[in-house]
């Protein structure tokens, strides 16, 4: 996975800071949004609030009117509300641990460690739904959130020892302690024909204590032919319109790429301050794996560096899906038009561009013979800080 993620990350430009505020912003914006959507608004976003100071100083309208277009606007609310209380916290600087982080407005599992692990390269795995999807189908089987993370963090500690050169004993005995966490995470033991039992890691390819699919740790491309993987939208896009929840976040590659075919990064992952660190290039490379190698449909296993210590791909693919219902991954979305995000969606759009008359909302979210359905959507904008009630008009905060 290092090695092919050194041939593959595309450059993005989050990935090159290590500003945590700058990361963060990116992390928001893309839980919803695709890669190329989102790379314009996070520059104009970061020109015009280029630290939480400048986000908690502007009136909440003004950084909805910047985030209108990507979808899913109450992450504006919630990404103003956390830069008002790093203000009030911390100086306005965003907090270097995890548990102040969540405490933050907005900020989840994922979000926390993402911050942690890409702009301060700690040593902790991030799980969103390509990483989620990514362990789900090498595991063999859905894994509960305490499995997903305690095998997410094993494996990024064995990907720093594996850089680091450590002796072959020490880094299985360490990926083996990691995995019997997992193991008792999960409360599970597998059956075997005799009527004994064995860890469940026992019955995966290549276990245990092996590093999925590092086959060739000295080599450029993993033991993977330079062919590139297919660089194309696929059936799996995200439309900006997915779940809100950061429990499950959408990240900007999910099942999709940005449609612009690369760049990638050459001989080393690098940074305008210097060459990133395992931990940092483990997690990026197994969520670009799962964003456009392990897709949800149609996955491109011939393409895939750790498909012969993956369970599913052993099992033929078989169904169920392991990674369906597992720890981390997104389920499908409800259909769009016609619904009532929909309606919110164009009402903020008209916010965006000045108040509006309470008697033209049913029109403006195109509704006109349902006012009862705009009344209560409209008070849903209201109750998420989207929109206040001005006399007889609506407007942004």
């Amino acid at each position: 996975m290092l090695a092919w993620g050194v041939q593959h990350l595309r450059i993005l430009p989050w990935r090159q800071t290590r500003d945590p505020w700058a990361v963060l912003v990116s992390e928001v914006m893309a839980q919803q949004t695709g890669v190329d959507r989102v790379v314009p608004y996070w520059h104009a976003f970061l020109a015009r609030f280029p630290t939480p100071a400048a986000c908690a100083a502007a009136p909440v309208g003004d950084v909805v009117r910047l985030w209108s277009g990507l979808g899913y606007n109450r992450r504006a609310v919630n990404l103003h509300r956390c830069a008002m209380a790093a203000v009030e916290r911390h100086g306005g600087a965003l907090p270097a641990d995890l548990d102040a982080l969540l405490a933050l407005p907005g900020v989840g599992p994922y979000t926390a460690r993402a911050v942690l692990a890409f702009a301060l390269e700690r040593s902790v795995g991030v799980v969103d739904t390509n990483v989620g999807r990514v362990l789900a189908r090498w595991e063999g089987r859905a894994l509960r959130p305490a499995e997903a993370q305690a095998l997410a963090d094993s494996l990024v500690r064995t990907a720093e020892q594996i850089a680091a050169g450590q002796a072959a004993g020490q880094v299985a005995a360490d990926h083996a302690a990691g995995q019997r966490a997992v193991d008792e995470a999960a409360g599970q033991v597998v059956v075997d024909e005799a009527g004994g039992q064995r860890a469940a890691d026992q019955t995966r390819p290549g276990a245990p204590g092996s590093l999925p699919g590092w086959e060739h740790p000295t080599s450029a491309s993993g033991g993977r032919s330079n062919d590139g993987i297919p660089r194309r939208a696929t059936d799996d896009v995200d439309d900006g319109r997915g779940r809100s929840n950061d429990g499950v976040s959408r990240r900007a590659t999910d099942d999709v790429d940005d449609g612009r075919g690369g760049p990638v990064v050459g001989a080393q992952v690098r940074w305008s301050g210097g060459r990133a660190g395992p931990a940092w290039v483990w997690n990026q490379a197994v969520m670009e794996l799962g964003g456009t190698v392990c897709r949800r449909r149609r996955p491109d296993c011939a393409g895939c560096p750790v498909r012969r210590s993956c369970a599913w791909a052993a099992a033929g693919l078989s169904r169920p899906d392991p990674a369906d219902g597992s720890a981390g991954v997104s389920s499908g979305q409800p259909r769009f038009e016609g619904s009532d995000r929909q309606g919110r969606g164009r009402l903020v759009e008209a916010l965006c561009r000045g108040p509006v008359q309470i008697a033209d909302v049913a029109d403006v979210m195109g509704w006109p013979d349902d006012p009862a359905r705009a009344d209560r959507v409209a008070v849903g904008l209201l109750n998420d800080g989207l929109a206040v009630c001005d006399g007889d008009v609506l407007r942004l905060p």
